[in-house]
């Protein structure tokens, strides 16, 4: 931890180490409880920066960019791309996020500066360009929500998909023409690693802990047993965070993705797909985010593995407001959608709400193991 006179407030993580090997030595870098504390005390509001370092030093990852110091550049990129994979396969770090900041690590420890490749600019695929802009920024929110496309958060790394607006039959045959604006959704459900740092820690007793409700632990997957009041209380914090006014998607954006929303050839019932799946899964871990194929938009995971807190309170359906529906606007219970409760030892998933149409409602102050969320945006 730095001491008092030593401390000053950083805007990177290149400043912040600069300012912690000035007070410290580079043997701090090497050292994983006096690195973390000094940044909490010079880069504040880092947090996705100290979890991504936290994740780094589990995996010894700065020993091994240490070991590479001074030898050839391609021996130095080996490595770099091993590490970026592990944090990327293992704890769910967003690819451009972990590369940007583990090569402000390995500066610090004396590699040479990053290639231009892994700059902002060169020859970069959009999708890559797009990282490193949004790494670069990851302090910092968005001025604005890109129009028309995807994008990731750059402080916690939440990916959105933009998703375009149409019409479509919502409900069970026959169903109800609806008609929906443009939207974003989350890409994934948000993940205990994106909640932790959001809710920062909780005080127990004189202890500070992680704020993880999950019941089944694993950075990489869903943040589970959280109730809908916990959702809106982790909206409000990324409110502050972001400026972003993030929300739960409605019941009928929920539907409209899963239908594969106006570039849908037919919903696809994926209930032998999704018992294979859920089979395939060590009991008591949870998914991983990701593991099943996307939906036609490329949504992943939103049918078929844990229930989604939706916006909407429980009704007999939908208003007879046909563009941008909501369900009533006051109720007992919230909605959920497209889940199953695959994470019970010794037993058989149930397969009966995977299809689109069915829905459940629960208390919104109740958690279980088998609630989850994800985010979504309206488009400005």
């Amino acid at each position: 931890m730095l001491k008092p006179a030593a401390v000053k407030r950083c805007e990177t993580l290149a400043e912040a180490l600069s300012v912690i090997m000035a007070a410290h030595g580079t043997d701090v870098l090497l050292d994983d409880q006096r690195l973390i504390a000094s940044l909490k005390d010079c880069l504040p509001k880092g947090m996705l920066e100290r979890q991504v370092l936290k994740n780094a030093f589990e995996r010894n990852i700065p020993q091994k960019i240490a070991d590479v110091c001074g030898k050839e550049r391609s021996d130095q990129q080996i490595v770099m791309t091993q590490c970026v994979k592990i944090l990327r396969t293992e704890f769910g770090t967003v690819e451009g996020i972990a590369e940007a900041h583990l090569w402000t690590l390995a500066e610090a420890l004396g590699w040479e500066s990053r290639p231009e490749s892994a700059r902002r600019g060169g020859n970069l695929t959009e999708r890559q360009e797009e990282s490193k802009i949004q790494a670069a920024a990851a302090t910092k929110p968005l001025d604005s929500t890109p129009a028309g496309k995807n994008y990731i958060d750059p402080r916690y790394g939440i990916e959105m998909v933009f998703v375009e607006g149409g019409t479509f039959m919502m409900g069970a045959s026959p169903g109800q023409e609806v008609t929906l604006s443009d939207f974003y959704i989350g890409k994934y459900l948000v993940t205990q690693a994106q909640w932790k740092a959001v809710m920062g820690k909780k005080k127990l007793w004189i202890f500070a802990v992680d704020n993880n409700p999950s019941h089944y632990k694993i950075d990489n997957g869903s943040v589970n047993q959280v109730s809908w009041n916990d959702t809106q209380e982790f909206i409000k914090k990324l409110y502050e965070e972001t400026g972003k006014d993030y929300r739960l998607p409605t019941e009928a954006e929920w539907e409209y993705v899963v239908c594969g929303g106006n570039k849908s050839s037919g919903y696809k019932d994926r209930r032998t797909e999704i018992e294979k799946h859920v089979e395939s899964v060590m009991a008591g871990i949870g998914y991983r985010r990701g593991s099943r194929q996307a939906e036609e938009l490329g949504v992943y995971d939103i049918n078929g593995d844990t229930n989604e807190w939706v916006s909407d309170w429980d009704g007999d359906g939908i208003n007879n407001t046909q563009t941008n529906p909501q369900c009533p606007s006051t109720g007992s219970k919230r909605v959920v959608r497209g889940g199953i409760s695959p994470w019970i030892e010794g037993r058989r998933p149930n397969l009966t709400f995977v299809s689109f149409t069915d829905r459940q409602a629960y208390d919104p102050g109740k958690s279980y193991s088998n609630l989850s969320f994800r985010l979504a945006l309206s488009s400005k």
